[in-house]
């Protein structure tokens, strides 16, 4: 395919505070607040998009209070959501293990189960009202259904702190076009078309 990533830049964040380097990382340097940031581009990923990002989800101490990090593909009020999320009910139970869940305007589509494994390189791709999440590579859901309605689309990154420097990360993020068939009608043997572009507005 011909279509480059979109790469990530500090004034494409609205509101980043600092928080957003000139390395392309989205961090929290200390503390245990919450952040989450929104491109200032809307996005028509309606076509069809792959998401790439590397979360770290470090501690500084052994505390685990159900905090979570995301990605959302829509904007405030409507999207769909890849949330990774602490196991803990509650601040007298400490669970360190964790769940990916798949939302859609906060109602649950799908969830996996990571154990202690939450790391690593997440990959979100949809097409056709579906969506395929992979982790380091190995996919966690498939064509999972959706009605998000993504035409008019923001990206969205939050972040929870722990206590550690850079202990919440997320990295080597890019945002792509899928390519489209110019066979027949989503047959095999079809070339990349890349004039399907993931346009901003």
């Amino acid at each position: 395919t011909t279509w480059a990533p979109e790469k990530f830049e500090v004034a494409d964040w609205l509101d980043s505070e600092g928080k957003f380097t000139a390395s392309g990382d989205f961090l929290i340097e200390t503390g245990n607040g919450t952040k989450t940031i929104w491109t200032t581009k809307n996005y028509d990923l309606s076509g069809g998009f792959k998401f790439k990002g590397t979360l770290a989800m470090k501690n500084a101490y052994n505390n685990f209070y159900g905090e979570w990090c995301s990605v959302y593909f829509g904007n405030e009020n409507d999207n769909l959501e890849l949330r990774i999320k602490n196991d803990s009910p509650n601040n007298n139970v400490k669970d360190d293990s964790y769940t990916a869940y798949l939302y859609y305007n906060g109602t649950e589509l799908a969830s996996f189960d990571l154990n202690k494994a939450p790391n690593g390189e997440y990959e979100v791709t949809y097409k056709d009202g579906k969506v395929t999440v992979s982790l380091g590579g190995v996919a966690i859901f498939t064509d999972v259904a959706t009605t998000a309605d993504l035409f008019k689309a923001k990206l969205g990154l939050r972040l929870t702190g722990n206590y550690k420097a850079k202990g919440r990360e997320w990295k080597k993020i890019s945002l792509a076009p899928l390519p489209t068939n110019s066979g027949d009608q989503g047959g095999e043997g079809g070339e990349g078309d890349p004039s399907n572009p993931v346009t901003k507005g």
